[in-house]
Parts: structure tokens; sequence; C-alpha cells
């Protein structure tokens, strides 16, 4: 985790979007299984985007507003460079 200090492990520290097998030992907000079967990935944060308004989510939770330009959406972007993956968060 930090170069130097090899008493820290990103076990102990709670991960904003834990990742399986490879951050903290909560629940994986994630699970995907590459083509031979492996099932660890390594988001890294890539950028963001704030964006007006905020997109319909059909039958998903969602904040409410009586109009979308009531609100603004943070759209996060993570990266996988082994898995050539991508996540966007919103």
């Amino acid at each position: 985790l930090f170069e130097h200090d090899h008493t820290s492990s990103l076990e102990h520290i709670k991960q904003e979007y834990p990742s399986f097998g490879t951050t903290d030992y909560r629940q994986p907000a994630h699970m995907i299984t590459d083509k031979i079967g492996s099932t660890i990935t390594n988001f890294q944060y890539k950028d963001y985007k704030l964006l007006k308004g905020k997109p319909a989510l059909d039958n998903l939770p969602a904040v409410y507003t009586e109009q979308s330009e009531e609100a603004d959406t943070l759209e996060i972007t993570l990266t996988d460079e082994v898995l050539r993956a991508t996540l966007v968060l919103s």
C-alpha cells in the first residue's frame, strides 16, 4: 500500500468500492469472471464527470426530484488495465 511502510495492508483499510479478493474482506461491490476463470480485478480511478440533471433509473432506488434539473450526477470511471475493462459508477 505504501512503498516504505510494510505494516499497512488493503485488508485493514475499508475501501469505498471493494473488489473481490484484492481489498478488504467485506462483501465485494462487484465480481467479474474473466475468460480464464479468474475473479481478481484491480480497478483504479481514472476520472470523473459532474453532469447536470439525473438519469432515469427505472425500477431502481434513486433520489427523488420533481424535475431532472434539480439534481447533479457524479460519474466516476474506474479501469482495470489487465482486463481492459471499465466501470462507470453513477
